[in-house]
């Protein structure tokens, strides 16, 4: 049998548009609606709701959005709030016997001012009105009807409170009070307050109190810290200072020997980190080893000119040639440079028969610690006599 060959299916037609759409593009398209609702809505509005629905769409929706207008507009409603003082203008600009652009000696009635509030309790006299301009806008109409009421604070609270309904009255008393009963300066605060409290941005309960509740905290704290360092830490301006120009004599001989047998205390161990127990150890035994080096020398130099180094580290002989070669110089009174040519001061160091270099490494580098302090001396077999020091150096 021969294939029936399949009929392929044509596709369905697309609906057209309408042909008054066809013909204009999205411009004109644009330019119809603003032209259409331009005098009920603002052009940017007709302009941003075409953009996201499309013709139709925003057709629909611009002309239910112009028949609301239309019924406000219709109703006399005012979005200002101040639409009383609006009618007043109308009527100054329509009386002419009446009209804010007479004389100085025909004001208007203060009756009108009244009626705008809403009471009669902030009455003027006909010397205190000052009629308001028909040019300039509501609200600062307002601010010169204030401005030129008298000291009475009922009067005043009373206008800024018809002219900010949403603001608490003790808001207005307390704007008051902060700006010296300046009804422009009291305004703008209250504009702003009113601002935050229809947005929502106003600070409400205790979050109103948090903010300077912390800063006060914070304050206490810094003052607390103080007084605290204060208590610590007393100044006696008339303690004295006790100034010490002497050195402790070294431990005995034998005591130097004992003191690595485990009889000394330790430092004591709290929240400090490793490296300060190994500080304060490394510490502990420079200084323990450098009292026994003092004690060996001590026990073989024979004679106060005279210091003996042998069988003590090249570090530490350095150290006690160079610190008793000085005590030595200062000691030595009046007419030391005689003194010191006739009987010098003698650091014996040794020649290094017994070193395995085969030379001493002390005799050596304490002839580059004197040269480098300015002492004038007389190198031996292995010692060295000190006769002074250099001229520049004397005053040392």
């Amino acid at each position: 049998m021969a294939r029936q060959k399949k009929q392929k299916k044509s596709p369905q037609a697309l609906p057209s548009a309408p042909p008054e759409l066809v013909e204009k593009s999205p411009a004109e398209l644009q330019a119809e609606l603003v032209e259409k609702y331009s005098e009920f809505l603002d052009e940017s509005l007709i302009i941003l709701i075409f953009g996201e629905q499309g013709f139709e769409k925003a057709d629909k929706a611009l002309a239910s959005l112009a028949e609301n207008v239309f019924a406000e507009e219709a109703t006399g409603f005012d979005s200002s709030g101040l639409q009383g003082i609006a009618a007043i203008d109308e009527t100054q600009d329509t009386s002419g016997a009446s009209s804010y652009h007479t004389t100085a000696e025909d004001p208007s009635p203060p009756s009108q001012v009244a009626s705008v509030f809403g009471n009669g309790s902030g009455s003027m006299s006909d010397s205190q009105s000052t009629p308001l301009s028909p040019d300039s806008g509501a609200l600062d109409d307002w601010r010169a009807v204030a401005n030129d009421l008298s000291a009475d604070g009922t009067s005043t609270l009373t206008i800024l409170r018809d002219a900010f309904p949403t603001v608490k009255e003790s808001d207005i008393r307390k704007a008051l009070k902060e700006s010296g009963d300046d009804v422009d300066r009291a305004s703008d605060v209250l504009l702003n307050l009113e601002h935050l409290i229809e947005t929502g941005q106003r600070p409400k309960g205790i979050d109103a109190f948090a903010v300077d509740d912390v800063a006060a905290e914070w304050n206490q704290n810094k003052k607390n810290k103080k007084r605290d360092a204060n208590v610590a830490w007393p100044k006696n301006s008339h303690e004295k200072r006790l100034h010490v120009n002497y050195k402790l004599a070294p431990a005995g001989f034998d005591g130097v020997y004992e003191i690595d047998d485990g009889k000394t205390p330790a430092p004591k161990r709290g929240s400090s980190k490793p490296f300060w127990d190994t500080t304060a150890r490394e510490r502990r035994q420079g200084d323990d080893e450098r009292a026994l080096y003092d004690r060996i020398v001590d026990e073989q130099s024979k004679g106060d000119n005279i210091v003996d180094l042998h069988n003590v580290p090249v570090k530490h002989g350095i150290k006690i040639a160079l610190e008793r070669t000085r005590y030595w110089w200062a000691h030595l009174g009046e007419d030391r440079i005689r003194k010191a040519q006739d009987h010098p001061f003698r650091i014996v160091t040794g020649i290094g028969l017994h070193s395995p270099e085969g030379y001493s490494r002390m005799y050596s580098d304490v002839e580059r610690a004197l040269k480098n302090e300015g002492w004038k001396f007389n190198d031996g077999y292995g010692y060295y006599d000190i006769r002074g020091k250099a001229a520049k150096e004397r005053t040392s």
